[in-house]
């Protein structure tokens, strides 16, 4: 699972966070069959992200484990980290699903809280049909960001 996570090809994600758990809880693996994928790739969509949380949630049920939804998130992260891609944190907050929530991080916490929402929002996504790359995007960004 490991040299597949580094690898840094479409399973990479799933490869990560199955290492982080079978590392930490001992258990025997699973088989996943993904039959249908509807999240496109490279849109900035959290793609990866979603993938790992079902990942650890695929672990969690089939072994029972014990572990809160922040768990999950942060298994997650932990699992994607493993990959070429160096994400951030906040990606995994779709843990949460439709719930929305507030995300404190200082470089070395991150505090996960629920809100409260009044009112209507309008979400509105573009496909400008161009490349992003998230490795040369988080790279920029660490360079702007004071130390």
């Amino acid at each position: 699972a490991l040299t597949e996570a580094r690898a840094g090809k479409f399973w990479s994600y799933a490869c990560g966070v199955a290492c982080r758990i079978l590392t930490d809880y001992h258990v025997e693996g699973l088989v996943v069959e993904n039959y249908y994928t509807s999240l496109p790739l490279k849109k900035g969509l959290s793609r990866s992200a979603a993938l790992c949380v079902l990942m650890v949630r695929a672990f969690k049920q089939v072994y029972d484990l014990k572990m809160t939804v922040r768990g999950e998130m942060e298994y997650a992260y932990q699992g994607e980290i493993m990959t070429p891609s160096r994400c951030g944190r906040m990606d995994q907050a779709c843990a949460y699903g439709s719930v929305p929530v507030q995300l404190d991080y200082d470089g070395d916490h991150l505090e996960v809280q629920k809100i409260h929402v009044e009112g209507e929002f309008n979400i509105l996504l573009v496909d400008l049909q161009a490349k992003k790359d998230t490795i040369e995007i988080l790279s920029c960004l660490q360079v702007c960001t004071p130390i």
